[in-house]
């Protein structure tokens, strides 16, 4: 499966939100996720080709994805994923150690989600930045079409992925992020 996303960056919360309940999406869950990112002991930090990340979800549950570099075209990042839910967050850990995978970073984040057909908002909270919106869907002109309807047009998107935001535009370190 591919992921086919932006951030819309600097959204006021509670706007966002009306328009989009407004449009008819779905709430699907909101809490604070807890993320560890895994690599190859050798793969240069800032450079990995492919991670694998854990989180938890608003179930009570995780989930482990595989995720190799990203593409971006005009301000959409699209990139492969694999997704394994799991109920032991700990067996999943013990076993990516017995891999020789390393943990580099650690994050959290407050999340509210929505799906508007098959189309997934979800309004990201980090400590220290303010609040942004990601749109993924099913193709660029998706992504596009939810930007024009929910009249975001003028704000500034960030195509990749949250630690070159949150290093880059913000300045703070990506690799632990607590609240």
């Amino acid at each position: 499966m591919n992921e086919i996303e932006t951030k819309i960056l600097e959204v006021d919360v509670p706007s966002i939100r009306e328009k989009i309940l407004a449009m008819g999406a779905e709430p699907t869950g909101s809490g604070r996720l807890f993320v560890d990112w895994y690599k190859m002991p050798h793969h240069e930090k800032r450079n990995e080709p492919w991670y694998l990340r854990i989180r938890n979800t608003y179930d009570g549950g995780y989930e482990l994805t595989w995720k190799p570099k990203e593409e971006t075209k005009d301000g959409i990042r699209t990139v492969r994923e694999i997704h394994f839910h799991l109920t032991d967050h700990e067996k999943m850990r013990e076993l990516l150690d017995v891999f020789g995978l390393v943990s580099y970073a650690h994050q959290e984040r407050d999340r509210e989600s929505f799906q508007y057909g098959d189309v997934r908002f979800d309004i990201d909270t980090f400590p220290g930045i303010p609040s942004f919106l990601e749109i993924e869907a099913p193709s660029q002109e998706e992504v596009a079409s939810m930007i024009h309807k929910l009249e975001l047009e003028k704000h500034e998107r960030f195509p990749t992925g949250e630690r070159r935001l949150v290093e880059e535009k913000y300045g703070l370190d990506w690799y632990v992020m607590h609240f």
